[in-house]
């Protein structure tokens, strides 16, 4: 038999007269050349240069000494890599070269690696993906075992109990686990809806288990294998590859700048509520805080944003308000965004995307001007002559809203403050039954933006007319259109 790792051709000679047919003529002489190949396939990896930022792609070429195959097609490798505190998986792309393996990853909003990325020198053959369901409840505990347990044991937190939540924990846990990443070699990838991925030597198992006390999990076997990649005699490449260029090189920052806007305001609270339950402290939201120009980068933001604290540099003054702006807004957070956040959430047609382009559409008739409102800021657009006079339309209705605003909030809470003091009731047509203590100035702004959106609705505030509130310029006529 040949030798292993042997790559070359063999030539088999038979001398003349070294045998015989059947009735003793003997054979002519010949040699026959023979290819031996018992070596697997060799790769280099390819790797990109400079800076990501959130939506581009890091591409990778993976180029072997000779051509070579999927043994299952349906079964792709991919890369593993190291993005600051997360684990990312490249996934393949397609290739016309039949010696090359392609992969991508696209940079995330919650990516952040000023240092350089790391790439795990293999591809990553093994993986087991687990779906996370059911019920959990704090205290739950999970243990990724294997014959034996493969991990730590990780304990469910309170507030943060959907298996979404609970994945993200525990994709968290797994990777600075010393029994799950050391020991084992094991890596652990998050791939969104409850799902993650446990990647390396014998990630497929079939006794590779996720166990949990509560709530439930179970393997999704069409995305777990042991890819095999091999050359067209069926020889296995190595799973080892080795780097072409500087991974620390490679810088990522996913993160979407914004600014929170009324005036400008330095300090302010942005938080993701990703969650969606109106807490801007709850485990998986994602926060940060405003510049002395009003300018936030954030990362992690997949829900509505709310701002509040922080001082308007405008005025001086404390900024006692919150701002919001529906799913997908990262760049800007003020008065008009916070109206369409109203009014989308008061739509009882249509939900999700719809609703907010509804929504949109509904504000770009009230200013008089369409704009691209996830993007739009009246200060910077001013710089371009033609988007002028939408600045202009967008920036008074804005003002108008931060005044009604800000005025109605504080005048709301003295009104009840001096009500409560009096020893009278509140009546349930202020909207502040079941509000938690103390009603602040904050929490009466959600309710001003609410009035706003129904009076909106309602029609009172017709089209062209925000600025104004639809009334006739007196106050008391625009306080009669604020339902």
């Amino acid at each position: 038999s040949p030798a292993s790792n042997l790559d070359a051709n063999a030539t088999l000679t038979d001398s003349g007269g070294g045998y015989q047919d059947a009735v003793g003529n003997s054979g002519l002489s010949s040699s026959k050349v023979f290819a031996v190949d018992t070596k697997g396939p060799t790769g280099s990896l390819t790797i990109p240069a400079g800076s990501f930022t959130n939506g581009q792609k890091l591409d990778f070429s993976l180029t072997y000494d000779e051509t070579v195959e999927l043994a299952n097609s349906n079964h792709n490798p991919f890369l593993v890599l190291d993005v600051g505190n997360r684990v990312r998986m490249a996934t393949k792309e397609n290739s016309s070269d039949n010696s090359v393996l392609k992969f991508s990853y696209t940079v995330d909003n919650s990516d952040l690696d000023s240092d350089g990325i790391n790439i795990s020198t293999t591809t990553g053959l093994d993986k087991g993906v687990f779906q996370l369901s059911g019920t959990f409840s704090a205290g739950d505990t999970i243990k990724v075992t294997n014959s034996g347990d493969k991990s730590g044991q990780f304990t469910v937190n309170a507030n943060a109990t959907t298996p979404e939540l609970v994945a993200t924990q525990l994709r968290t846990f797994l990777n600075t686990d010393n029994t799950f990443s050391n020991t084992n070699s094991f890596k652990a990838v998050g791939l969104g809806s409850g799902k993650i991925a446990i990647v390396g030597s014998n990630g497929n198992s079939s006794s590779l288990t996720v166990s949990s006390s509560g709530g439930s999990s179970s393997k999704v076997a069409a995305e777990s294998y042991a890819a095999v990649i091999r050359d067209s005699f069926g020889t296995n490449a190595t799973s080892t590859f080795s780097i072409v260029g500087n991974q620390s090189g490679i810088t990522v920052d996913g993160g979407d700048s914004g600014a929170g806007v009324d005036g400008y305001v330095e300090g302010a609270k942005i938080t993701a509520d990703n969650d969606g339950d109106g807490n801007t402290s709850s485990f998986g939201d994602s926060s940060t805080s405003t510049s002395p120009t009003g300018v936030f980068k954030l990362y992690g933001a997949s829900g509505p944003l709310i701002m509040s604290g922080g001082t308007d540099k405008a005025t001086g003054l404390p900024f006692k308000v919150q701002y919001e702006s529906p799913v997908g807004y990262k760049k800007v957070i003020n008065p008009i965004t916070s109206t369409i956040r109203a009014l989308e959430s008061k739509d009882t047609e249509n939900s999700g995307t719809t609703a907010i382009e509804v929504a949109e559409t509904k504000m770009a008739s009230l200013i008089g001007a369409s704009v691209p409102f996830k993007t739009f800021d009246a200060y910077e657009a001013v710089s371009t002559v033609s988007e002028i006079p939408n600045a202009i339309a967008y920036q008074k209705a804005a003002a108008s809203i931060a005044l009604v605003v800000d005025v109605g909030s504080n005048s709301l809470v003295w009104m009840v403050n001096k009500i409560e003091l009096s020893g009278g009731s509140v009546a349930n047509e202020y909207k502040i039954k079941d509000q938690a203590e103390p009603f602040t100035t904050q929490k009466a702004s959600t309710l001003i933006f609410d009035a706003i959106a129904d009076s909106i609705i309602s029609g009172d505030i017709a089209d062209g007319k925000l600025k104004s509130f639809g009334s006739d310029g007196t106050t008391d006529d625009m306080a009669i259109k604020i339902k």
